[in-house]
């Protein structure tokens, strides 16, 4: 319910709402209720337009030495 109101609230016409910064650590959510997003990790931070997380880890182990 609060999502819903929230974003039916930017979206409307009769407020001066324009935009909300909505923080989660829910993926799901984050697609649901957003339409930029912005990952922050320990190495820096990514933005995207599609609610794609970045890969913030290699898929493989990187050999030391």
């Amino acid at each position: 319910m609060v999502e819903n109101f929230l974003v039916d609230m930017v979206r409307s016409r009769k407020t001066s709402l324009k935009a909300l910064v909505w923080i989660t650590h829910s993926p799901e959510q984050s697609r649901r209720v957003g339409n930029r997003f912005i990952y922050l990790f320990a190495g820096g931070c990514h933005e995207s337009d599609d609610g794609a997380a970045p890969l913030l880890y290699p898929t493989t182990p990187t050999p030391i030495g």
